[in-house]
C-alpha cells in the first residue's frame, strides 16, 4: 500500500502543477496582450516620424540639388511636371533615384538607369521618371536666384503621410518645414507658388 500512496501523491502532485501552468498561461497571456497593445501604437507612431524625418532628408537632399543647379546655370530648374527633377538628373546633381520618394507613401524607387543605389545613366532615368516614381512636386518654376530664400521649391504630394496631416515643403534655403496640411503656412505657400 505504501507505493500507491506515493504513487497516489506523485500524480496529485502532477495534477497541482497543470493546474498552477493553466492558471499562470490564462494570467500571462492577457498581460503580454495588454503590453502589446500599448506598445503597438507607439512602434507604429515611431515608425510614421521616422518616415517623415527620413522625407525631410530627401527634400533637402532636393533643395540642396536645385542650389547647386542654379548657382551653375544662374537659373532654377523650370518646366512643368516632372521636368524640373529631370532637369536635375540630367545635370548630375542627383544621383540617387531614393530622393524621389517619400518612404511613407511605400512605392519602389524608378530603376531605369540605376546600378545599385546611384544613378548611372541620367538620360534613361530622366525619361522614365513618372508620377508613380516621383513623392513630390516642385513648386519652384517661377523662382529666380533673387526670390527670397523662404519661397518653396519642392512639397510632399497630397497625402504622402496618411493620418499625420502633415506636408513636408523645402524652401529655397534647403531649410525644410512640416506644416499642417490644412494649416495657414501651407495655403500662403500654395498662394505664392501661383496657379
Amino acid at each position: 500500500m505504501p507505493a500507491e500512496n506515493g504513487e497516489g501523491q506523485s500524480r496529485k502532485s502532477w495534477i497541482i502543477i497543470a493546474a498552477v501552468a493553466g492558471v499562470g498561461c490564462f494570467l500571462v497571456v492577457p498581460v503580454i496582450g495588454l503590453l502589446a497593445g500599448l506598445l503597438v501604437p507607439n512602434l507604429l507612431s515611431a515608425r510614421g516620424e521616422a518616415q517623415l524625418a527620413r522625407c525631410k532628408t530627401n527634400l533637402r537632399n532636393i533643395g540642396f540639388a536645385c542650389e547647386k543647379y542654379a548657382e551653375i546655370y544662374s537659373v532654377y530648374p523650370s518646366g512643368e511636371g516632372l521636368e524640373p527633377f529631370r532637369q536635375l538628373v540630367r545635370s548630375g546633381f542627383v544621383d540617387s533615384p531614393r530622393f524621389f520618394v517619400c518612404p511613407s507613401t511605400g512605392a519602389a524607387p524608378l530603376q531605369a538607369g540605376v546600378q545599385g543605389q546611384r544613378i548611372v545613366d541620367p538620360e534613361a532615368f530622366a525619361r522614365a521618371l513618372s508620377e508613380a516614381h516621383c513623392s513630390y512636386a516642385y513648386t519652384g518654376k517661377l523662382l529666380t536666384t533673387t526670390h527670397s530664400d523662404q519661397l518653396p521649391l519642392c512639397r510632399d504630394r497630397p497625402g504622402n503621410h496618411g493620418g499625420t496631416h502633415r506636408v513636408n515643403v523645402v524652401f529655397k534655403s534647403a531649410y525644410v518645414d512640416s506644416l499642417k496640411e490644412d494649416g495657414i503656412e501651407l495655403r500662403e505657400i500654395e498662394r505664392q507658388m501661383g496657379p
